[in-house]
């Protein structure tokens, strides 16, 4: 079974900019990604990431949150809003201890996704949140916290964690 928009039924494959500066994680995610049907383009840092946003246009934006250098994830998030302010916004980062920011990082993100994490999960939360459109303003102040939150099904897959 693929995930993903399918050309075989006509429609364009899903666009995903993938930001970070972890080589490994960049080229590993990268290519799990496309095998699942997306079309994947990959920036290794922020100023990267901020010149193909201006570019191209992208359906999904997985971006690192933490990385070195001018700006960070949430730079790039703000200006994917500004862009294509329909765009599903997923941050990733390897610091569950968030509390603190998630409320406010969740006012432009649509989902914080927490590194490392299951492939097959990460493309059901992308499949997802482009089926039911990207959260409203607030939406936050309903959910369960993102460290909380439970896949709805055991998944049991081939795909590695990332």
């Amino acid at each position: 079974m693929r995930f993903g928009r399918l050309e075989e039924v006509g429609m364009a494959k899903t666009r995903i900019l993938l930001v970070d500066d972890d080589q490994v994680i960049l080229a590993t995610l990268g290519e799990l990604l496309q095998q699942q049907g997306f079309e994947v383009t990959e920036a290794g840092g922020v100023p990267e990431a901020l010149k193909l946003i201006t570019a191209n246009v992208y359906d999904v934006l997985l971006s690192d949150l933490h990385m070195p250098g001018a700006g960070d994830g949430l730079t790039v998030v703000s200006a994917m809003r500004h862009s294509n302010p329909k765009a599903v916004t997923i941050l990733l980062s390897a610091f569950p201890e968030m509390d603190a920011a998630s409320h406010a990082i969740l006012l432009q993100a649509d989902q914080i996704l927490v590194k490392p994490m299951n492939v097959t999960a990460l493309v059901a939360t992308i499949n997802e949140t482009l089926a039911t459109g990207a959260p409203r303003p607030g939406w936050w102040r309903r959910s369960l916290p993102f460290w909380k939150r439970r896949p709805r099904a055991p998944l049991r897959t081939g795909m590695g964690m990332c």
